[in-house]
């Protein structure tokens, strides 16, 4: 396996915050974490990437992003002491892709592709959005059906 590098994540918040994930792990399962020294490591996106070979000669491969989200800090106590957030949830997204033996890399990215371009908004009117260019607010008034269901969760009219 090559050496693995950060990644840039970009958010959909108000004011866009680029998240940058350095590797942690480098196995049979990758995995990729913020490293703020603000918050707590649980509190940090991760981001999980297994390739597993199965029975079949069929690779199956995921992808698992994680999100938490911290609870806000309250009061300090009567000595001063203030606790640090815990996580109140995390949200979960997982892609998993499943490739036979005989597929080919041309396969697999024209896979790849259309997936992402689902995910992004992909239509009749082909209204996609970029994660690359979209700034903050963008996602989340999205109309496409997919990620309008995903952010909504609902089916759009």
């Amino acid at each position: 396996m090559a050496d693995m590098a950060n990644i840039l994540l970009k958010d959909d918040q108000a004011t866009p915050a680029v998240h940058t994930l350095v590797p942690v792990v480098n196995g049979p399962k990758l995995v990729w974490r913020e490293d703020l020294s603000t918050v707590p490591v649980d509190g940090q996106v991760r981001l999980t990437a297994d390739w597993e070979k199965l029975k079949d000669g069929t690779h199956r491969l995921t992808l698992k992003l994680e999100v938490p989200t911290l609870e806000t800090i309250g009061a300090s106590s009567a000595s001063g002491y203030v606790a640090a957030p815990k996580v109140a949830y995390v949200s979960v997204a997982i892609f998993t892709m499943f490739a036979p033996a005989r597929s080919t890399n041309a396969d697999r990215a024209n896979l790849v592709k259309m997936m992402a371009h689902a995910i992004s908004g992909a239509s009749t009117t082909d209204t996609s959005i970029s994660p690359n260019t979209g700034t903050g607010g963008t996602w989340v008034t999205a109309t496409g059906p997919v990620p309008y269901g995903f952010i909504h969760l609902a089916l759009p009219n």
